[in-house]
């Protein structure tokens, strides 16, 4: 949403996207379909992720020695769209 947002703000002062600025988002938030140009953005696994947050708050209730890993990889993917310019 805040990258929608950020886009919208950019067309209000002549910014061109992905021209002048790229802009990228995450989450696949069902909002960014209706962007322009098209959100380029992260899509994360939603359900996956609510999975691991709430195995490591059960994990964490039924064992106070537990410590929370650094890192809980979540699958996704990206999601090309119109909203980024090529690297240079």
């Amino acid at each position: 949403i805040m990258a929608c947002r950020e886009m919208e703000i950019m067309e209000s002062i002549a910014v061109a996207v992905p021209r002048e600025i790229s802009v990228a988002g995450f989450g696949q938030m069902p909002e960014s379909s209706f962007a322009h140009p098209a959100l380029t953005t992260y899509g994360l696994d939603m359900e996956r992720a609510a999975e691991e947050a709430l195995r490591c708050l059960l994990q964490d209730i039924h064992n106070p020695l537990w410590r929370l890993p650094e890192t809980v990889p979540i699958p996704g993917r990206l999601i090309r769209g119109a909203s980024t310019g090529q690297c240079i």
